[in-house]
């Protein structure tokens, strides 16, 4: 029916219910989200969330300490806040920065750009607290991060990456650099 129910550690605001710290108890058992609905996707970081409505809006809540709620600031929120500019998400995922996949095949991303983490050629090491376009990128169709390394799908299968390409993350054939640029793997095609 589109609503969320959450259990578990909520010290960080895990738990969208108001709470914060590290006396906020668990949650033994599955508790309702208060006026989060019509929601098609979730992504659950360690420590934050998004959640991706059915009218294409994005809700985030619990740790924001470098803006990867994209709502402007950099303020820890214990109940779900709408992301900035975004009314068109096609999906959505976090994991210590937050990554938005429009419905047009574009990139938005939100946090820290260390190691350029956030395809920002500019300015490695600078926070977003609102949506950033990641430049270079059209027809990506999904996406999945670990902190520092984006990998995208584009809509004909092939994949690029950004980031950190330490321990060879990126498949470009280095193990020790890291890039803004999105660009992909080596001599792997459509998948």
């Amino acid at each position: 029916d589109g609503t969320v129910w959450l259990w578990g550690s909520g010290k960080k605001g895990q738990l969208a219910n108001g709470l914060w710290g590290w006396q906020t108890p668990c949650a033994k058992a599955p508790t309702k989200v208060d006026g989060l609905t019509g929601v098609k996707q979730l992504s659950l970081g360690d420590v934050s969330s998004l959640a991706r409505k059915d009218d294409g809006t994005v809700w985030g809540w619990g740790t924001n300490e470098h803006g990867e709620l994209c709502d402007g600031t950099s303020e820890h929120q214990t109940r779900p806040v709408q992301m900035k500019g975004i009314a068109n998400a096609a999906a959505a995922v976090i994991n210590y920065n937050s990554i938005v996949v429009l419905a047009d095949g574009t990139v938005r991303m939100c946090g820290v750009n260390d190691l350029n983490a956030l395809g920002d050629p500019a300015e490695e090491g600078k926070e977003h607290l609102t949506p950033y376009k990641v430049p270079g990128l059209t027809g990506v169709r999904s996406a999945r991060m670990n902190s520092t390394t984006t990998i995208v799908q584009l809509a004909d299968g092939t994949l690029r990456g950004w980031g950190m390409g330490y321990y060879g993350a990126l498949g470009d054939g280095h193990g020790d650099q890291f890039s803004a640029r999105p660009h992909p793997p080596t001599g792997l095609g459509p998948v």
